[in-house]
């Protein structure tokens, strides 16, 4: 799991060094907009893992791999 975050932070951080401002001027997102939405996402991920999984289903290893990158790698 380690690899597969670490390749995905790497790939998000290259587009972003590359293309950042370009994708940024095409949604018309501003810098500020885009830190008061990371840290809004940010917050929401924190609350959401502080309240556990309340349908009583148990993480399988293979599930549990696929949903880690999203929240290890974008943040």
């Amino acid at each position: 799991m380690a690899v597969k975050v670490t390749f995905s932070v790497i790939v998000i951080s290259l587009v972003l060094l590359f293309f950042g401002q370009h994708i940024f001027k095409v949604f018309g997102i501003t810098l500020d907009a885009f830190k008061i939405g990371a840290g809004a996402l940010l917050f929401l991920t924190a609350v959401r893992l502080i309240y556990g999984n309340k349908d009583g289903q148990k993480p399988t290893d293979k599930n549990l791999s696929d949903l880690a990158v999203v929240p290890l790698a974008l943040p």
